[in-house]
């Protein structure tokens, strides 16, 4: 779900006081470590450090359509797959899960492996932690967009939770295509509030 550019626009708006953005550096280690914060660097060189939060709030707006529909998060035809690590077995620098799926990926990483530090971990941990299961709810988005893949998506049935969810994110997307972001911010600070007064209601219950 890699964002677009007009995000570009929306932190420039929002987080630039006037000033033109210059560098949007979506995840730097410079200030808390891995997973990173979101740098923004301005004309002046005066810079804005964001919690990595605010791109995971402002996701939904800024992806492009096609990532709703899409099924292939571990690159399943590649002979190296390599992406963040989220299994819980990481440094405060960060770490790479790696996949190796063919005899060419294998020959490949015999031959560089010492240059690392690494470990084996299960297939089945790297699945859970990217929330594979999931991509079942891209399978019912193609059927909701009448995408056809192959026989089997006709029998899958739509609830009215996802029916509602997908509209939901159409509308996201949307407004993010045609430069909402007045609404956009409205919508992102209302689910921080939204946090942050929940959080608030369970402390005050303990």
């Amino acid at each position: 779900r890699t964002m677009n550019y007009n995000i570009f626009d929306y932190f420039s708006k929002y987080y630039g006081r006037g000033k033109k953005l210059k560098e949007l550096i979506f995840r730097t280690k410079e200030l808390e470590g891995w997973p990173g914060n979101i740098k923004l660097v301005f004309e002046d060189h005066s810079e804005r450090f964001l919690p990595s939060k605010i791109r995971g709030n402002l996701k939904e707006f800024f992806t492009p359509e096609r990532c709703l529909y899409c099924l292939d998060k571990l690159n399943q035809f590649s002979d190296i797959a390599v992406g963040d690590n989220y299994t819980g077995d990481s440094t405060g620098e960060g770490s790479s899960s790696l996949v190796i799926r063919t005899e060419q990926g294998a020959c490949c990483w015999e031959k560089i492996k010492n240059e690392f530090e690494w470990r084996e971990v299960s297939i089945d941990k790297i699945k859970i932690s990217q929330k594979i299961g999931e991509r079942c709810k891209n399978y019912k988005y193609k059927k909701l967009k009448n995408i056809s893949i192959n026989e089997n998506i006709d029998k899958l049935e739509i609830d009215e939770i996802t029916r509602k969810e997908y509209n939901e994110l159409l509308e996201k997307i949307s407004l993010g295509e045609k430069g909402d972001y007045t609404r956009i911010y409205i919508k992102v600070v209302k689910k921080r509030l939204y946090r942050i007064v929940r959080k608030l209601f369970k402390y005050k219950n303990k």
